[in-house]
């Protein structure tokens, strides 16, 4: 009865020995050793049960149910047997103690009856060995019979657990089943996902390559930028001053009925401004504005300048009747003193003979007049030259070499170092060139020469009025004197 009730609250046990034989209890209260929910025998078997195996074992699972059916009977029986040989003994027991309160009550005292009898005497008769062999061998049948109820129990009770294992094996096989083609599901899924994936991307720069190519747009960007470049290079307050000015040049412009700056085209405007930069002397057109000031401001001084040489050259009336040779080369000689600004002309004149017999000083004007009528031709053809090529159409190809070109060709020209330098040696010698030019036509003028002779002939009149002034100072008796030995520097 304890083994069926220890069985009935899941205990599994019958005796601490074969408890410890047979089962190891899990932490949990359970037959299933080391937490895994698997017997200690299946584990040590070293092979799962498989649903075949599992097949295999259900015609052992019947035997063994009916064997443990069997062994029950066989139990309920045994059991029967055993209570009604104790009941029997209990009977015998009582009427031997009876008999023995009835022959001893004259001994006893006046004793109660169920207490036990005093002792006898040691024989005894032979019946009552015979009951106690009886006995001792069913105590011993007793003790088989619990042995074998105990081993019956047990069987039934591993029986009853490898049937309740096989039933969890079995469930967890099925739900293993159930979450491996769970898993294939997903996994088929998922793959099916990647591929498309994988095909959509195929066409598609990866993340690095299209970050690169981000970086380099802005990069590029960046430079071209003028507005960062113009912020990190130049001053905050010119620019203001410049965006001033040119809200002020819009508003003129739009006064003006003219178009906006912005949609004139680039070509035109950088047109302009070649022009702009090669008659003010420069290369940047930074420098321009800088020069253009420099020119507003000396305007009134060049203006001032040129009025004040006018007035100094005055236009001389020709004479109404020809002169002596005489008179004519003393007014040549007052002439040119006036011109000149020197009362006596001569000392511009070298002291060297002359080779071919005329005087030197003669020879000396003639020579440097002509150098310097030629160089006036020279530079008014190159002037006209460089005019006619900034009126033509500029291409932006080669605008910028060829006023390159130009403005080294005017620095070796004047024999400057800097291009400011070209436009104060360029009006230096147009000053010179006009100077010159006004005494040519009043050597014409005064010589009477109306014919286009040029030079040559003006030299040649020149010459022979100079011989005929000291033939007739010689014929005089009379002669001034030399000029001076050295030729100053305002004559150089």
């Amino acid at each position: 009865a304890v083994a069926a009730d220890d069985a009935n609250r899941g205990l599994y046990s019958l005796s601490p020995s074969r408890d410890s034989e047979r089962w190891t209890r899990s932490p949990s209260g359970g037959p299933f050793a080391g937490g895994r929910g698997l017997p200690q025998w299946m584990e040590h078997s070293g092979a799962p049960i498989t649903p075949a195996k599992a097949a295999e074992l259900r015609p052992v699972e019947a035997r063994f149910e009916a064997i443990g059916k069997d062994m029950s009977r066989n139990a309920a029986e045994l059991a029967a047997e055993v209570r009604a040989l104790t009941a029997r003994m209990v009977r015998t027991d009582s009427g031997d103690a009876a008999d023995g309160a009835g022959n001893s009550s004259s001994s006893s005292c006046g004793m109660p009856r169920w207490l036990p009898s005093p002792p006898r005497s040691p024989r005894r008769p032979p019946e009552f060995t015979d009951w106690e062999t009886e006995r001792s061998m069913l105590l011993r049948q007793v003790a088989q019979l619990k042995e074998t109820l105990e081993q019956g129990t047990v069987s039934k009770h591993e029986d009853l657990a490898q049937q309740r294992e096989r039933q969890f094996v079995a469930s967890g096989i099925e739900s293993w089943d159930a979450e491996r083609h769970k898993l294939l599901r997903q996994i088929a899924q998922q793959k099916e996902s990647l591929e498309q994936r994988e095909f959509e991307l195929a066409s598609r720069p990866s993340h690095r390559l299209a970050q690169m190519l981000r970086n380099r747009i802005a990069e590029l960007e960046s430079k071209l930028d003028l507005g960062s470049e113009l912020r990190r290079s130049v001053d905050t307050r010119s620019l203001i001053r410049d965006d001033r000015r040119r809200h002020a040049f819009e508003k003129q412009r739009r006064l003006e009925g003219l178009e906006e700056l912005r949609s004139v085209r680039r070509e035109e405007l950088e047109r302009v401004l070649a022009a702009l930069c090669t008659s003010l002397g420069v290369t940047q057109l930074g420098d321009a504005d800088a020069a253009l000031k420099r020119k507003l401001k000396a305007g009134p001084e060049r203006e001032m300048a040129d009025l004040a040489a006018s007035k100094q050259v005055v236009e001389p009336p020709l004479p109404a009747a020809p002169a002596p040779a005489a008179d004519s080369a003393r007014q040549l000689r007052a002439r040119l003193g006036q011109v000149l600004g020197c009362s006596e002309p001569e000392q511009y004149l070298p002291n060297s003979p002359s080779v071919q017999g005329a005087a030197p000083s003669e020879e000396a004007l003639v020579a440097r007049s002509l150098e310097l009528i030629d160089a006036e031709r020279r530079a008014a053809a190159l002037a006209a030259k460089a005019e006619q090529e900034m009126k033509a159409p500029m291409q932006r190809s080669h605008s910028a070499p060829h006023v390159a070109a130009i403005l080294r060709h005017f620095m070796q020209l004047f024999d400057v170092r800097s291009v400011e330098g070209c436009l104060p040696a360029m009006n230096t010698l147009f000053s010179r060139l006009g100077e010159l030019t006004t005494l040519h036509s009043i050597l014409r003028d005064q010589l009477r020469l109306r014919t286009p002779g040029g030079a040559a002939n003006v030299a040649e009149t020149i010459r022979a009025l100079g011989r005929l002034e000291r033939s007739s100072s010689a014929a005089g008796g009379g002669t001034r004197g030399r000029p001076t030995s050295a030729v100053t520097r305002r004559s150089r």
